[in-house]
């Protein structure tokens, strides 16, 4: 039996068919490309490389209080410093409560008090209440969930754990 060498195989009449016209090849290579930078980002955040690797913090129980200790920086400028074991705590720049989800508002103070940490009600985790000396005119953000990233501690506001909070803090 004689094999039919002018016929062209399978992948050769793939790719005739998927290169055949110009707009259908530009498609392809776009999405060949797309398919690259994809499988790119899944390796480095599998391979736990830097910021690609950062997703939504997850409330942890695995963090202890002593591992608080320290100053957090959140965004446009917000700082907090806890102190262990006395349970003070200093924030700078911080938001009122009604600025969510809008952080970057201009309403903000600095102020001082103590804290406390409480296992998360029915879920794996901790929260950090916070109990201001000078109460502000205003309610502030009180309440932070305690998160892990890589090892160290990270704070966050979980008003919802289906949507990935805009106020975190990372170790300074």
């Amino acid at each position: 039996m004689a094999t039919d060498t002018t016929r062209p195989g399978p992948v050769r009449r793939a790719l005739r068919w998927m290169y055949g016209t110009v707009p259908r090849g530009i498609a392809f290579t776009l999405v060949f490309v797309l398919l690259l930078a994809v499988g790119y980002l899944r390796a480095a955040n599998w391979l736990g490389g830097g910021p690609l690797s950062e997703g939504c913090p997850k409330p942890s129980a695995n963090v202890s209080p002593t591992s608080l200790d320290g100053e957090f920086t959140g965004p446009d400028g917000m700082r907090i410093t806890l102190t262990y074991p006395d349970h003070t705590f200093r924030v700078t720049n911080w938001p009122l409560a009604d600025s969510a989800p809008d952080y970057g508002s201009s309403k903000r103070f600095d102020g001082t008090g103590t804290w406390d940490d409480d296992e998360l009600p029915g879920a794996d985790g901790t929260t950090i209440a916070l109990r201001f000396r000078d109460d502000p005119a205003e309610e502030p953000v009180s309440k932070l969930a305690v998160g892990g990233d890589n090892g160290a501690p990270v704070l966050f506001e979980d008003r919802d754990p289906d949507v990935c909070p805009s106020l975190v803090f990372h170790r300074a």
